[in-house]
């Protein structure tokens, strides 16, 4: 019997967070929209290392697939750009507005592969970062929550590094379940 290494991953990331976390919701998966440097979609998980009456801490892995350019909310007149992937990983600290409402401050490092004719960076590669987000996620269930978060991405090319440093906007709204 052949395992692949994705699923033996993800099985030994499951165990261990179910190790760490025997609490109801302290795992989360989400996924959703994700916009800039192009359109696309993001899915990811976090894990709530600490709690409190007001506040929770948590790891989060976060996944950003753009395949498709802004061409199609706006023409630049430049050629549609290639697919960018991204991967997140870094913390966020989560607080209550309200009962059906909390912020979320987020930061970590970055990773992200731009496609050719890339939007913002202008050149194809590979970029390394920190990246910081805010956002509001609204309850819609005892499990569900969904909301808009805004974030800034800071990052240089992997030849170039910290002498050619790029500013990107992203804007995401996701849909979060907590396990």
């Amino acid at each position: 019997m052949r395992i692949s290494l994705p699923s033996t991953i993800i099985a030994l990331i499951a165990s261990a967070c179910s190790a760490i976390s025997p609490n109801p919701g302290d795992l989360a998966v989400n996924s959703g929209l994700s916009v800039f440097p192009n359109i696309g979609v993001t899915l990811g998980g976090s894990q709530v290392m600490s709690r409190t009456a007001d506040r929770v801490y948590t790891v989060d892995l976060q996944g950003h697939y753009q395949p498709w350019d802004d061409e199609l909310l706006a023409d630049d007149g430049n050629p549609a750009a290639g697919s960018v992937s991204q991967i997140e990983l870094g913390g966020s600290r989560r607080w209550s507005v309200d009962e059906h409402r909390e912020w979320r401050l987020a930061t970590g490092l970055t990773w992200f592969r731009a496609g050719e004719f890339p939007n913002i960076v202008q050149d194809q590669g590979d970029y390394f970062g920190i990246y910081g987000s805010w956002g509001l996620m609204t309850t819609i269930s005892e499990r569900l929550s969904i909301g808009p978060t805004i974030g800034l991405i800071i990052a240089g090319r992997e030849t170039t590094g910290l002498n050619d440093l790029h500013f990107i906007p992203r804007i995401t709204y996701t849909l979060r379940w907590s396990l």
